[in-house]
């Protein structure tokens, strides 16, 4: 009788332990099923700070682009004023210019008819004034 009770206690002492050894791989394959899924989450947020952070490098750098684009717009507008500002200094000194040789040639058309409509005007400068006119008239 105690040989059936020994088989029976050894037969529930080696199910006892089959049962944990069991139950203690289950957990170990939870743990590494866990660990995996740990892993790719870290790998997953990896990724997307990598993707982050380049997509903030892109940002810069366009920032950075367009920051250097406007600055050659702006110099190429400051160029653009010099250069019309030249070109309108230009164009007045050349209508004061055009104003000034009008006045002289104006002054110089006058000079002649001046003297010659003055009562005091020698008969020779009158005759010399009729001929220029002759001249200017051909």
């Amino acid at each position: 009788m105690w040989g059936g009770i020994v088989v029976v206690v050894v037969v529930v002492v080696v199910v006892v332990e089959v049962v944990v050894v069991v139950a203690i791989e289950e957990d170990d394959e939870k743990e590494k099923e866990e660990e995996k899924e740990k892993e790719k989450e870290k790998e997953k947020d990896e990724k997307k700070e990598k993707e982050k952070e380049e997509e903030e490098e892109r940002g810069r750098e366009r920032k950075y682009e367009e920051k250097e684009r406007d600055e050659e717009k702006d110099e190429e507008k400051e160029k653009d004023e010099k250069k019309e500002k030249e070109k309108e200094k230009e164009d007045e000194e050349e209508e004061e210019d055009e104003d000034e040789e009008e006045e002289e040639e104006e002054e110089e058309e006058d000079t002649p008819k001046k003297l010659a409509k003055s009562p005091a005007a020698p008969v020779h400068q009158v005759f010399f004034f009729h001929l220029i006119e002759d001249q200017m008239c051909q």
